[in-house]
C-alpha cells in the first residue's frame, strides 16, 4: 500500500499529466511531441497500451516505445490508422499538427506535404529556384503567411 502512494505522488509530481486507474489530468494543449500526443489521445479515450496496439496492428511494445520517445512514428500505414482510430482525421489542424509531429520523429517532411510535391513535382522545381537564388525571405513567407489567414 505504502508502494501505491509512493508510486501515486511520484507520477504526480513528475508531469502535469499523470493516469492511474481512470483518473486523468490532461493538458489541453497538444502535446509537443509526437509521443506524448499519442499516449495524451489514448488516455482520453482510456484504452490501455494493448488495446489501442490491437486496433491498429502492432504490438504494445511497440507502441509503448513510441510514446516514449524511443521509436519514431510508425509507418503511413499505421499513422493513417492511429488517426482514423482517435479521429484526427476529421479536424484538418490537429491533422496537420500529428503529420508535424510524426515527421519530427523521422526527421522528414510530414507525409501530406511529401504527397503533395510528389504529385505536384513543379513545386519542388519552385521551391530550389527559390531558394537557391534566394528570392524569398523567411519575412516575406512570415507576410504571406499573414495574409492568407485573413
Amino acid at each position: 500500500m505504502i508502494a501505491y502512494y509512493i508510486t501515486y505522488f511520484y507520477l504526480l509530481n513528475k508531469k502535469d499529466r499523470f493516469y492511474m486507474g481512470y483518473e486523468k489530468h490532461l493538458n489541453k494543449e497538444i502535446p509537443t511531441d509526437f509521443g506524448n500526443y499519442i499516449k495524451d489521445k489514448r488516455l482520453e479515450n482510456k484504452w490501455s497500451l494493448r488495446s489501442l496496439a490491437a486496433k491498429i496492428g502492432i504490438t504494445a511494445t511497440y507502441l509503448n516505445d513510441i510514446e516514449t520517445g524511443n521509436r519514431p512514428a510508425p509507418p503511413e500505414d499505421k499513422l493513417m490508422l492511429i488517426a482514423k482510430t482517435f479521429n484526427v482525421d476529421l479536424d484538418k489542424k490537429e491533422l496537420y499538427k500529428y503529420f508535424d509531429l510524426a515527421a519530427d520523429t523521422r526527421n522528414t517532411i510530414p507525409i501530406d506535404i511529401e504527397k503533395f510535391l510528389m504529385t505536384n513535382p513543379m513545386f519542388i522545381d519552385f521551391i530550389r529556384k527559390i531558394t537557391s537564388q534566394q528570392l524569398i525571405t523567411v519575412s516575406n513567407v512570415n507576410e504571406l503567411l499573414g495574409n492568407l489567414k485573413k
